[in-house]
Formats: C-alpha cells, sequence, structure tokens
C-alpha cells in the first residue's frame, strides 16, 4: 500500500558475520530488511597486528585490542601504585586512562611515569577512558546491512561517548 514503510529488523553484534542465509533460507527480502548495530571488534587493528607480531595477512582476533588493554592496564597501574594489591591497583585505574600525558603502548607509559608525569594511557584504539565506575566512556561502533550473499557489510563507522 502507498505510504507503508517496510519493517526493519535490528540485530546486534551476535549475528554479525553468520551466514544469514542459512537464517533466512532463500528470502532475500528477509535479509534486505535486517541491520545491524555491533560494537568494533578490530579496533586499533593496526597497531595490534604489529604489537601481537602478526604478518599483515594473519586473522586479528576479535577484541584483541580490549584484551591487549586490561593486560595493560593492570601492568602499568601496578607500577604506580608499587604494588600489585588490586585494591591499591583498582583506586589507579580510572586516573591512568584520563588527564595525564598519552601514551598508547607500556614502554612510552613507564618512560612518562618515570619522569614523575601522570599518564593518560590509551592503548591500541586510542579510545581508553574510564569513568569513576570503572566503565568504558566511549567505543567505536559500526552499522551494517546483508548484502545478497548474506555476508555483514559496514555501512558506517560512529564514536559512542558516554559521561
Amino acid at each position: 500500500a502507498a505510504g507503508t514503510q517496510r519493517p526493519l529488523v535490528v540485530a546486534n553484534d551476535s549475528i554479525r558475520d553468520a551466514d544469514v542465509t542459512s537464517l533466512v533460507g532463500d528470502e532475500t527480502r528477509l535479509a534486505s530488511l535486517l541491520r545491524g548495530v555491533s560494537l568494533e571488534p578490530f579496533g586499533g587493528s593496526t597497531d595490534i597486528r604489529a604489537l601481537l607480531g602478526l604478518s599483515e595477512d594473519a586473522a586479528i582476533p576479535a577484541f584483541a585490542s580490549a584484551a591487549v588493554d586490561c593486560v595493560n592496564l593492570f601492568a602499568l597501574t601496578a607500577a604506580e601504585a608499587g604494588t600489585d594489591n588490586p585494591v591499591e591497583m583498582a583506586a589507579l585505574m580510572q586516573s591512568t586512562t584520563r588527564g595525564g600525558t598519552s601514551c598508547s603502548a607500556v614502554p612510552e607509559c613507564h618512560a612518562l611515569l618515570d619522569s614523575g608525569l601522570d599518564i593518560d594511557y590509551d592503548g591500541p584504539t586510542g579510545l581508553l577512558s574510564l569513568d569513576d565506575s570503572g566503565d568504558v566512556l566511549q567505543a567505536e561502533f559500526i552499522d551494517y546491512f546483508f548484502d545478497e550473499n548474506g555476508r555483514d557489510t559496514t555501512t558506517e563507522r560512529f564514536l559512542i561517548v558516554g559521561g
């Protein structure tokens, strides 16, 4: 009917990279109605590839940058606190990711700490900032759809900033 909008199905990241044709069969019209929003699982991929020593054609593990950020933030806060006591480290998590001199690699951050400077660890994505509760303040998301072969195709990347 005139003026009738096609329904739209919005999916989250759990359907991303799925073979949508196996979910919707030969009904390509249904696949064309699917849209998705996903956290960017491969943010910082250039830096992560080098950091992990991966060749240019090697697959990058999803959320590798987030895993590296976690390990590095633990190491940096332990160094800054002078202890591996989790309570003392937790007290420094937020301040280690905001307000100081920006750094994205542990050696660079250690050099700044050794110079007596506060650091702002940004990691491979350049986005890491934690609020007072320890929640991430910003993240990159992807808007995607499924092509005629059922593969997800990114249409847009956008930054969400909280706080």
